[in-house]
């Protein structure tokens, strides 16, 4: 070997070395980081049903494969959350290009301490229930969800709007007059 690969040889090995230790050191501060706020989320921030609370608007993509062959799914709408278990919400939804517009539904939900949840919810006129996982940050202002029911990959995610006007009641019959845009 000669002497000027020798050097570039040795500065090589003592970059990889100094990089190893910064990629262990790093790892060693994000693994404290995250047991010093009790993994996933705050310790001192819990979730409850009042956390989620006012108007949310979502969309969704995904799949249908109930049948054997892969339809796709795409939808958006809104969710009206009443702090206390229950929820109402209007959504459109394209299904193999075909179009649902303006499906109302009514559901309930669970909210654990954790910030995880459930909601289960019936499209007016049905009988066949949807469930879903949901996953919300602690301050309840957004949150993701999948669903779980067999044979549908769907998965989406939600925004509490903060607007702050006030929707015409006359707009929608699924809205009252102390139902708001915002999240205050």
């Amino acid at each position: 070997m000669q002497a000027g690969h020798k050097g570039d040889l040795m500065r090589t090995t003592v970059l990889r070395v100094a990089c190893l230790g910064l990629v262990i050191g790093g790892s060693g501060l994000i693994v404290a980081s995250a047991k010093a706020t009790g993994g996933h989320y705050q310790q001192n921030q819990s979730c409850s049903l009042a956390t989620l609370e006012g108007f949310y608007v979502f969309s969704a993509e995904g799949l249908d494969v109930t049948t054997g062959e892969k339809i796709e799914i795409a939808q958006a709408g809104y969710e009206i959350y009443d702090g206390k278990g229950g929820v109402r919400g209007l959504y459109t939804i394209s299904e193999g290009g075909i179009i649902f517009r303006n499906v109302p539904y009514t559901g309930t939900y669970t909210v654990n301490p954790d910030c995880s949840g459930t909601l289960t919810t019936l499209d007016q006129g049905s009988t066949e229930y949807q469930h879903f996982d949901q996953f919300i940050m602690p301050s309840g202002k957004e949150f993701r969800w999948v669903q779980t029911d067999d044979g549908i990959i769907l998965s989406g995610d939600e925004r509490r709007s903060s607007g702050g006007q006030r929707r015409n009641p006359g707009d929608d019959p699924w809205i009252t007059g102390d139902d708001r845009w915002n999240d205050e």
